[in-house]
């Protein structure tokens, strides 16, 4: 199979899924001592470094041949979303849906536009996703050597620098091993996102503001660690959406230096003077 790619340019592919990965992550580890504590009351101590999880698996998705077939209406966060749920189904219910559900929304607004209002929809429905995966049932395999590149991204770069222990790995990679070999049903993914749905959406008010809350600091880290390194990889005539929060964080609205943000993806990519 051939190399995993995280970004095309007009048809052409122009990012590879780890050198991505890796980046986002660079950027999380400068990020990451301003919030770790944050982090740790939202999710409690883990064994595993929960941001550098969930970007390594936020655009798994993108490694369907659905999601080369139609990158607007395959939307591959719910893939990865997927994914996220499955992979940590042995973690606890909170850390579980906090981390498939920050996955899952960190496109939220394309997500949104593409399954609702484009739709005429008020609402995104499981019906209207179950409609649209439906197009796309023969089309979730991987469109690339999926197992080659997490092979690379886990035991050469997360597990060296200490982000995950072999047990992650082995849940990792027996996720990988059933997409390649059994493949991925629809209602299964379809089961996953009524939970995670029904978690956020299910119970006392109060209870749901606070589970909604600790979705949205989660999410919060992995948009801006996965904007920052799109930016700094895609520079020159390659634009991202994501720029606007780069020019945010860039004019001091994170208590970090955006430049050194940019010097450890710089570093871990070898491009550092």
């Amino acid at each position: 199979m051939n190399i995993c790619y995280s970004y095309n340019k007009e048809g052409g592919k122009v990012e590879r899924y780890e050198n991505h990965i890796k980046s986002a992550v660079a950027a999380w580890s400068v990020i990451k001592p301003y919030y770790e504590k944050v982090l740790d009351r939202v999710l409690g101590k883990l064994e595993f470094d929960p941001i550098a999880v969930a970007l390594a698996i936020h655009d798994l998705g993108k490694l369907t041949n659905a999601y080369e077939m139609s990158p607007r209406n395959f939307r591959h966060e719910i893939f990865s979303g997927y994914a996220m749920y499955k992979i940590l189904g042995k973690r606890p219910e909170d850390v579980k849906m906090i981390l498939s559900l920050a996955v899952t929304l960190h496109h939220e607004n394309i997500l949104m536009g593409v399954y609702v209002g484009e739709l005429g929809e008020r609402y995104l429905t499981i019906s209207n996703i179950r409609r649209i995966l439906d197009t796309f049932k023969d089309k979730l395999k991987p469109n690339c050597d999926v197992k080659r590149t997490f092979n690379e991204l886990l035991k050469n770069f997360l597990v060296r620098k200490g982000l995950i222990n072999d047990e992650f790995v082995n849940d990792i990679m027996e996720f990988i091993d059933h997409w390649l070999n059994d493949g991925i049903k629809i209602d299964d993914i379809i089961y996953s996102i009524k939970d995670m749905i029904a978690w956020a959406s299910v119970g006392p008010l109060e209870d749901l503001l606070i589970r909604r809350a600790r979705v949205a600091s989660v999410l919060h880290l992995i948009t801006l660690a996965d904007s920052i390194a799109a930016n700094v990889l895609r520079s020159g005539d390659m634009k991202d959406e994501g720029n606007w929060i780069v020019e945010r964080v860039s004019k001091g609205a994170e208590p970090v230096d955006i430049n050194e943000i940019k010097d450890a993806i710089n570093k871990v990519m070898g491009n550092a003077p």
